[in-house]
């Protein structure tokens, strides 16, 4: 999953991704969506499809991402 668009890199190599919303397109686009729960709907359905093994984070975590969208919610952001 990814947070930012530059997918270059990954679709050179084939590689499968998922794109999320940055948190601050999220505060941007605040009243078109709760995106912490479509995000969290989103993750886990991801990993309900694929169950992987283990997950590798380069980077936030998809929990810590979530927890920071949702605070940015809460916190009107």
């Amino acid at each position: 999953m990814l947070d930012h668009d530059d997918f270059a890199p990954f679709l050179a190599r084939g590689v499968a991704l998922e794109y999320l919303t940055p948190l601050d397109l999220q505060a941007q686009h605040a009243a078109l969506m709760d995106w912490p729960d479509y995000l969290s709907e989103k993750w886990m359905l991801l990993q309900l499809k694929w169950q992987p093994g283990q997950i590798i984070a380069y980077g936030m975590t998809a929990d810590r991402f979530l927890n920071l969208s949702r605070a940015g919610r809460d916190n009107g952001l």
